[in-house]
């Protein structure tokens, strides 16, 4: 079963891109696969810590700063310690995560983005981000579920899905929450004169609410496909369209219920927008076969079928005068524009490195937006020239430089950032890869960064000048999920998601050795052993120079994902599939203490500097600090997405996560 598992996660990985992203930590990858501050509103603004309960406190992230990169980090003073670990707050966001929804306001003053980590309200002139509504602590448990959000037709309240359990409207001017629609979400659709709400959920109901009272009008029950996340209401708001049974179209009469048509011509595919034109007799339909689908609506009949993607269609949408439409694809990454009389296409638009979710036109038809998890692009409708970009985010992997001065994480555009580490200032851009980068590594004296990517390549960059350096690893066939310089700086090791480990000479570019391993890797601080899990659930240490095993520590019942040293090199900790960290004296190779507090699997483990505290991340989107000496639960932090990795600074004052929803997450002992 564990083999089918690694199997199934690389083919993912290798087939799919940046559908991974909910593959947390190094580990599982390794075997499973300038801005100034702004005002923020959310439906509950914390200006105090609230009070925690003991032992064992808890929080759910919860930011109180902009969630921007150019947000100066505050300074904080303290050591992160076991006496104030349970005072660990929020001191600064960086990423916007994944977008996957862009509307206008009907004035066209604003846009509106719905990203994984939050809703983001630009001034659609200079394009400064105004408000922000946080959803950091909404449950999507995949990255690239829609956050489904909504404008009123008067453009004054929004509707936003919500944790799959309910749907919340705020007003636009004042950033107040109004109210709440409980036990239905995924999709929602205001009607035309904006006194109606539909929605949509995985119990194939569709429920239209009052927007004035927030109470439930009536159920249409057992119609909408629960594969698809797409509802439609005519212009004149008489007419509800919705997906079917994947493969259908079905309308129906808002006032009674009544079926109208139902219509059928997508060839053996799901069916993922629908979408009437503004003038309301046209409705048009985007397949996974490829095609858009123009549907005549008072005679239910298909009117012509459009063809000029090479993979399958994910949104589509009609210009403000009915005379254009713009569609989406999913692998060939594109924007078409096409004619909606003759059905001809126009142009296309090329710039995203990864499927288009949605586009979407400003009012006055002359500009076009499209989202992807690389950023919302801004596009000039008479040139198809690109005109701005929007939102960052942070995947995979960051590491920071030894002087903590840098940090450089894998960004969603398939190149890796280098920032300032005090203010999030981008500094440069080590080159866009083919394919996704999944791990770096900066070398000890801060001067080389190493990259891991999913096709096996391994490359190393000169920091100041982002260029690739002339060394040739060539070894791997298979994603690299795992790279690390030895503490000398002379060596690299770097691991494939089949275990495979290189060690190579970083002065000639040959291999030295080649051994393999289970879980992910780690140098001791003298550089003198390497450390990893194995598949049946041992801890193995090998010499670092010769590749010859030393020892192997057993007690984990199951696969071990991440073994770490303390700084000190006195104390191994490991994490494991079998819910436990396990601490290990690394002179005597005993097991000291086993603690648990997760109740899933553990993937990632992290010292503090002074080799005190340790930080754990599960697949229960917990990360739970401990005493190192104790194995005492000091604090535990709850997300709502699982931690990709995690790490203290090098002074111990701050603890950095990078969360799965693409933001990188600073806390610290403030003030």
């Amino acid at each position: 079963m564990k083999v089918l598992y690694v199997i199934m996660i690389t083919l993912l990985l290798v087939g799919c891109g940046s559908s991974t992203e909910q593959l947390t930590a190094t580990a599982v990858l390794a075997q499973a696969q300038t801005q100034t501050a702004v005002p923020i509103f959310t439906s509950t603004v914390l200006s105090t810590p609230t009070p925690l309960p003991t032992p064992s406190p808890t929080f759910t992230p919860t930011p109180e700063l902009p969630v921007l990169l150019n947000t100066s980090i505050p300074q904080v003073n303290n050591l992160i310690s076991p006496t104030n670990a349970k005072d660990l707050v929020e001191i600064a966001r960086w990423g916007q995560g994944y977008p996957t929804n862009v509307v206008y306001s009907p004035d066209g003053q604003l846009i509106v983005v719905g990203t994984s980590s939050g809703i983001y309200f630009y001034d659609s002139q200079t394009l400064q981000l105004n408000k922000f509504i946080d959803t950091s602590k909404w449950s999507y448990p995949w990255y690239f579920e829609h956050m489904n959000v909504a404008l009123s037709p008067d453009g004054k309240t929004l509707a936003a899905a919500v944790d799959d359990k309910d749907i919340k409207l705020w007003d636009v001017t004042s950033g107040k929450e109004l109210r709440t629609f409980g036990g239905h979400t995924r999709t929602v659709a205001f009607s035309p004169d904006g006194k109606m709400l539909a929605s949509r959920d995985d119990d194939k109901n569709i429920k239209l609410w009052d927007v004035a009272s927030g109470t439930e009008l009536r159920t249409l029950t057992n119609h909408a496909s629960i594969y698809a996340s797409t509802f439609a209401f005519s212009p004149n708001g008489k007419i509800l369209a919705f997906v079917k049974d994947l493969t259908t179209i079905e309308l129906l009469d808002v006032a009674s219920g009544e079926q109208l048509y139902t219509l059928s011509g997508h060839k053996d595919s799901s069916i993922s927008k629908v979408t009437f034109s503004p003038d309301g007799q046209l409705l048009a339909s985007a397949g996974g076969d490829t095609t858009i689908e123009i549907w005549g609506v008072a005679s239910g009949k298909l009117l012509q079928t459009l063809r000029g993607h090479t993979s399958g269609v994910l949104w589509v949408s009609f210009a403000p005068d009915g005379k254009t439409l713009a569609s989406s694809g999913s692998w060939d990454k594109t924007v078409i524009l096409w004619e909606v009389d003759s059905g001809e296409k126009i142009r296309s638009y090329i710039g995203h490195t990864f499927f288009v979710d949605t586009v979407a036109f400003s009012p006055d038809g002359k500009t076009l937006a499209s989202t992807s998890s690389d950023g919302v692009k801004f596009w000039d409708m008479a040139s198809g020239q690109e005109l701005h970009k929007l939102t960052t985010c942070l995947r995979y992997d960051f590491d920071f430089s030894m002087d903590a001065k840098l940090l450089a994480s894998v960004s969603c555009d398939n190149t890796v950032k280098l920032f300032d580490a005090t203010n999030g200032n981008e500094l440069r851009a080590f080159g866009e890869h083919e394919t996704p980068v999944l791990h770096i590594a900066f070398s000890p004296d801060g001067k080389s960064l190493a990259t891991g990517d999913n096709v096996g390549a391994v490359k190393l960059w000169d920091v100041a000048t982002a260029k690739e350096l002339p060394l040739t690893l060539k070894g791997h066939e298979r994603p690299i999920i795992q790279v690390a310089f030895s503490p000398d700086g002379k060596s690299l090791a770097s691991e494939d998601n089949y275990g495979s480990v290189i060690m190579w000479d970083l002065t000639t570019g040959s291999q030295l050795y080649k051994v393999s391993v289970g879980g992910a890797i780690s140098f001791s601080p003298d550089g003198k052993t390497l450390v990893g899990g194995a598949v049946v659930g041992p801890v193995i240490l090998w010499d670092a120079v010769s590749g010859k095993q030393l020892q192997r520590l057993t007690g984990h019942k199951d696969y071990v994902y991440m073994v770490r040293f303390s700084p000190d090199g006195k104390i191994l900790a490991s994490a494991s599939e079998d819910k436990t960290v396990k601490f290990w004296d690394t002179t005597t190779g005993q097991e000291l203490r086993t603690v648990s507090g997760h109740t899933d699997k553990v993937y990632d483990v992290a010292f503090s500097p002074d080799s005190k505290l340790l930080a754990s991340v599960s697949e229960d989107r917990s990360i739970i600090i401990w005493d190192a000496a104790s194995g005492e639960k000091l604090f535990t932090i709850n997300g709502a997405s699982v931690a990709h990795h995690l790490v203290f600074s090098a002074d111990g004052k701050q603890l950095v996560i990078l969360w799965g929803n693409g933001t990188i997450q600073f806390l610290g002992v403030y003030p």
